[in-house]
């Protein structure tokens, strides 16, 4: 028998699948799945898993994240990213649960002016943005319940986010090059874990016309140098805009990662916080 008051996440060690552990806790029993024990190389270990706890809710927050890596590791980030995702979708459908899943901008190329909405068309430029896609599509074929949040520039207190490698390099140095020619929203990884948790509280969020794919990220939009000047604006560092000419690597990035957000305003009536905003209410939070 499901439980619906059951909710497992995957991905106890990602910066969403953190904050998720704290703010799902209200909802009903928490069931985090580590790597260890449902090996996303491995989709056998993950039904396994999945049959045996039979949760109302499966969060799935883990992912192959290393965008420059993945072009040479095309394989490996499609097993996790999409054959794996799939899997999941599939087992989902079998024991009537919700699937939640988070995908990125990065499906989108970024040549659009404005905002991306989700029914524009996808056209990922690098190996990570395809095989994100994929597992969308794979959700979809599936036929689950399901909610996609495309999230962007997550960023967290972790030493491997943005933020905190600004500022070790703003200790480190006296200036510092920051790309100025890709737009987006930074996205506090708490934004997207306080969100899921508000849609899950909500009765519409089970009733399958108000399902789909979503945009989640913070409001407003800014470049990584504008981004790192709000990180360093405290210290006395120098940060110059470059184009994203002056700073190859190996795959490609959107020039406009901007996700509009308007439809889980209108469905669930949430507004998202301004990114500034709540990179300031990160750093209270350290203080």
């Amino acid at each position: 028998m499901i439980d619906k008051k059951k909710i497992l996440i995957f991905g106890e060690n990602g910066q969403v699948g953190r904050e998720l552990q704290k703010t799902c806790v209200p909802l009903g029993e928490i069931v985090v799945v580590g790597s260890k024990e449902a090996n996303f190389c491995e989709p056998d270990r993950l039904s396994e898993v999945l049959l045996r706890e039979k949760p109302g809710v499966i969060i799935n927050a883990a992912a192959y994240t290393t965008v420059d890596k993945a072009e040479s590791e095309p394989e490996l980030a499609m097993q996790i990213n999409g054959i794996a995702v799939g899997a999941i979708a599939r087992i989902a459908k079998e024991i009537d649960a919700l699937l939640i899943h988070y995908s990125t901008d990065y499906v989108f190329e970024g040549r659009k002016e404005l905002p991306y909405v989700e029914t524009d068309e996808v056209c990922p430029i690098n190996v990570y943005g395809k095989t994100k896609r994929c597992g969308e599509e794979e959700i979809i074929s599936s036929g689950c319940a399901y909610f996609i949040f495309r999230i962007s520039w997550i960023y967290s207190e972790e030493n491997s986010s943005f933020s905190s490698k600004m500022l070790n390099l703003g200790q480190k140095n006296e200036v510092l090059r920051v790309v100025s020619d890709q737009i987006g929203a930074p996205t506090w990884a708490r934004t997207v874990a306080e969100v899921t948790a508000q849609i899950l509280r909500q009765s519409k969020a089970y009733q399958q016309e108000n399902q789909g794919i979503f945009h989640l990220c913070a409001a407003g939009a800014g470049s990584w140098y504008e981004f790192a000047r709000e990180i360093l604006k405290d210290l006395a560092v120098e940060v110059v805009p470059i184009p994203s000419a002056e700073y190859p690597t190996p795959a490609q990035r959107p020039r406009n990662s901007q996700l509009c957000c308007d439809k889980i305003r209108e469905v669930f009536a949430i507004d998202l916080p301004d990114w500034r905003e709540a990179y300031r209410q990160m750093c209270q939070c350290k203080s």
